[in-house]
Formats: C-alpha cells, sequence, structure tokens
C-alpha cells in the first residue's frame, strides 16, 4: 500500500507500477501524491501534440486538474446508452481511492454539447457526448500534488510504460528545462461587421414567438469570429482568466485542432457524500464605476420585473427536475445579488440531499439545458433556438466537468467562453429574451459577457 502523504518522483513511480500493474479484467486507476507539477509545461505539450485534454480549476477553492491521454471514450449520441457504457466501466473497476482522505479525484472527464442535432466544422472536433478516460490525471488538492494513472482491462505495465514516462518526466521538467517559446500574445482581427443588424432581426422573432404565447422565454446568442495573428499559448489563456475570475470555473479543453475554454460563473450541479450544490443565475446587470453606482445598478437589478421573472423560471426549472433525484431541496424566494469583474446577476444558490444509488449523469441529462441557458417552456424553446440563431452553439452553453466512481461529481455551464480552431477565434455570448426585452439593451449585455475572452487578446488595427 502506499503511504499517503508521502510524495513519489517519476521513477519511484513507473518501479511502484512495474511491480503492480499486471494485467486482469479490470479497469484500473492509481492515485500516488507526487512532487511539484510542472502545469505549463504539460498545457503546452498536449497543445504541440494534439492530445485530447482537459484542464480544470476552482482558483478559489485551490482545486486543479489536468487529464491528458484518452484510452476509452463515451461518446453515443443517446444519454441512456453513455450511462450503461459507464456502468458496466463501474462494475470492473478498481482503484486505491480509499486510500487517502479526499475523494474528489476526476476519472471520467469531458462534457456534452448544447444540441446534439447540429453539425458544423468549426465544431467538428467534438462529438455530442465527450466523456472520456484519461491516461494521466494531474491534480492540485488543498496544495497537495497527485498523479492519477489509469489502465484498461488487459493492459500491464509494458504496454503503458512509454506513454506514462514520457507524461510523468514532462511534470517534472524544471522552469529552465522546458522546451518552446514563451507564448505571444496574439492580435484578433473581427471578420465582418452587421452583428447588429442581424442580431435585431433575432431578437424581433423572438418576441413574436413570447407575444404570440409559444413561449415565456428563449435564449438567444451570438458569436464574433476573429483571426488570429499567431498561435496563443494555451497555458497563458488560463492563467489570465484564473487571475481574472478567481470566483469562476476555468477549464480548456483540447481535442485534435480544437481548444475550447473558458471561465465560468455557472455551476450545473456539483455533487459529494450525496450532497448536490447547484445555483439558478439568470438576470443580469452591468457593474457600477463606483461602489455607490454599483449598488445603485445591485438594486435595479433585485427590483426589476423583467429580470425576476426570468431568474424565477430557472429555479422554477431545477426544482421540478430535482425533485425526483432528492429527498430534501433547500434554497431561498429572494435572489441575491452575485458579482463578477464585469456584471453582476441575480443568483439563487440550491441545496440538496440524493436519494440513495442516484446516477449523476441521470441527473446532468434531466436538467441540461436548464431555461438560463435555453428558454420556457425547455422542449419548445430548445427547438426553436436552432432556427433563430442559425449556427451550432457547440460546446457553449453545453456541460463541462468531471466525476468518479465515489459519486463525486462536479458538472459547469460552459459560458463565457470561446473556440481556437487553427487561426480562427469564435467568442460566444447570449442572453434571456422575455416579454419587454429590448434588443439595443441585449446586445449590450451581450458586448459585457464577450469581453472576458476577447480581452485576453489584442485587437489588430484594420
Amino acid at each position: 500500500m502506499l503511504e499517503k502523504r508521502k510524495t513519489l518522483n517519476g521513477s519511484q513511480i513507473s518501479e511502484w507500477l512495474s511491480a503492480n500493474l499486471e494485467p486482469d479484467d479490470f479497469y484500473k486507476s492509481y492515485i500516488f501524491p507526487s512532487e511539484k507539477i510542472n502545469s505549463k509545461a504539460l498545457i503546452r505539450y498536449g497543445k504541440r501534440n494534439g492530445a485530447k485534454s482537459l484542464y480544470w480549476r476552482k482558483p478559489s477553492e485551490n482545486f486543479a486538474f489536468f487529464s491528458i491521454g484518452n484510452i476509452k471514450e463515451f461518446t453515443s449520441s443517446e444519454s441512456e446508452k453513455i450511462i450503461n457504457e459507464i456502468n458496466s466501466v463501474r462494475v470492473n473497476f478498481k482503484s486505491n481511492i480509499k486510500d487517502f482522505s479526499e475523494n474528489n479525484f476526476p476519472y471520467i472527464v469531458g462534457g456534452v454539447k448544447f444540441n446534439g442535432k447540429l453539425y458544423s466544422e468549426i465544431w467538428g472536433d467534438f462529438n455530442f457526448n465527450n466523456w472520456f478516460i484519461p491516461r494521466i490525471s494531474f491534480i492540485l488538492i488543498n496544495g497537495f500534488h497527485f498523479i492519477e494513472i489509469n489502465a484498461l482491462p488487459g493492459e500491464s505495465f509494458s504496454d503503458i510504460k512509454d506513454e506514462v514516462n514520457e507524461l510523468i518526466g514532462i511534470a517534472f521538467l524544471l522552469p529552465d528545462e522546458e522546451s518552446g517559446e514563451e507564448g505571444i500574445k496574439p492580435k484578433i482581427k473581427k471578420n465582418g461587421n452587421h452583428d447588429k443588424i442581424i442580431w435585431d432581426k433575432k431578437i424581433t422573432e423572438a418576441l413574436r414567438l413570447i407575444i404570440n404565447n409559444e413561449l415565456d422565454k428563449i435564449v438567444v446568442s451570438r458569436f464574433v469570429n476573429h483571426t488570429l495573428s499567431a498561435s496563443p499559448d494555451y497555458h497563458n489563456i488560463l492563467s489570465e482568466l484564473s487571475a481574472a475570475f478567481p470566483f469562476c470555473i476555468i477549464f480548456g479543453f483540447n481535442s485534435g485542432n480544437s481548444f475550447f475554454f473558458g471561465a465560468t460563473p455557472e455551476t450545473l450541479f456539483s455533487v459529494n457524500n450525496s450532497e448536490l450544490e447547484t445555483d439558478a443565475l439568470a438576470g443580469s446587470i452591468s457593474r457600477g464605476k463606483n461602489i455607490y453606482e454599483d449598488d445603485t445598478l445591485a438594486n435595479e437589478l433585485l427590483a426589476s420585473d423583467k429580470n425576476l421573472r426570468e431568474h424565477k423560471k430557472v429555479v422554477d426549472f431545477l426544482i421540478s427536475r430535482l425533485e425526483k433525484h432528492t429527498s430534501s431541496i433547500m434554497y431561498k424566494d429572494t435572489p441575491k445579488i452575485r458579482k463578477l469583474r464585469n456584471i453582476q446577476h441575480l443568483w439563487t444558490p440550491i441545496r440538496a440531499k440524493l436519494k440513495n444509488n442516484v446516477n449523476l449523469l441521470s441527473i446532468l441529462y434531466d436538467i441540461h439545458p436548464t431555461p438560463a441557458v435555453c428558454g420556457s417552456p425547455q422542449n419548445i424553446a430548445y427547438e426553436h433556438i436552432p432556427l433563430i440563431e442559425n449556427f451550432e452553439r457547440g460546446l457553449f452553453t453545453g456541460v463541462i466537468g468531471w466525476f468518479n466512481f465515489s459519486d463525486v461529481g462536479d458538472f459547469s455551464v460552459a459560458i463565457r467562453s470561446g473556440l481556437i480552431k487553427g487561426n480562427e477565434l469564435n467568442a460566444y455570448a447570449g442572453c434571456g429574451i422575455v416579454n419587454g426585452s429590448d434588443a439595443d439593451e441585449e446586445f449590450g449585455e451581450t458586448k459585457l459577457k464577450l469581453q472576458p475572452v476577447l480581452s485576453l487578446f489584442e485587437e489588430d488595427e484594420y
């Protein structure tokens, strides 16, 4: 048995695996306390090699991981099939996770697109479901570093030795041993200039549906497309987002030639010890230039009938969908204000106790997409969104997250996000449209929501 807090270097981890990893009928996950990990070198290595990887960080909780290598994927477009495939792994799984007091080690990572019926080349590197078991996860929990190595049934250490040793070698590089250039901050040049005209037409159609009582609310989004002057440094992008948005979840999902990234304030839900936490985040206003103006705007948001109605639809939806999975639900009727760097939202935290033997992905597929990113009634809004927007959202407003077989998981709604593919950057933002929405005001709100992504780059003159 491994000593819980005795950190191991790369050679010691390889020696342990060589002596203990033998082929059998089980999926295996071995966790090792490790020396400090060089995340910068790992992220840059993943980009250079086009490896499937997921970076996830909660700066405020001192929790982060970088999962890389793809030993098994779960990509069916049918949610029930995904659940069954993952359950078949669960019944043939062994791990040393019980050797540790922590239980929040990611095992299956990835995400889900907003809509599985659309396809565009820009999102071609991602499926509708994008769950995968990585070869290795490098993990930071409360200042302690861990390496988690996963193996398939039938694999011995000799089968995975080269891949594992290469990745561990990268993880333990000293800063002056790193190869490659420091990342350049690219310039961006916007393609097209008809955003507002197109937006007005979208909002007119959305309001028509609402006035005709076909919908109560629909979320309409847009994207801006830019050409990058150089290939960006993914580590620098994630570091800047972490520094600017310490109370958001920072993510970077690399697949093929595509990198989807963002700083989302919106948790879909998290689960630990059968306790579920989620929140309703809908209704927005800008930040003020000083404390007085900021509080005035917050009070205006708290008194806004339009925003309160939009917010309540999200709360009611979450409660109704969670009831069958939970034995108790706790929340307050009056929303709070959640302040981010450039925007503030109406916010209602929700806590619930799960019933026994609840599948985490069953909850996910039941509550996503919420009215915060879709609308209500959900099914009708979901059908109208691609007709109004006329583009594939892909993972924007989809789900990014992770879970393990100790029934611990964390899933976020992928907003305040962008996609880099080749030399193109798409940044996405949307707004909830209800009766009384104004196209000009909502367009201004999308500008605020685009800033977390666009501020990472310098605007080229044109």
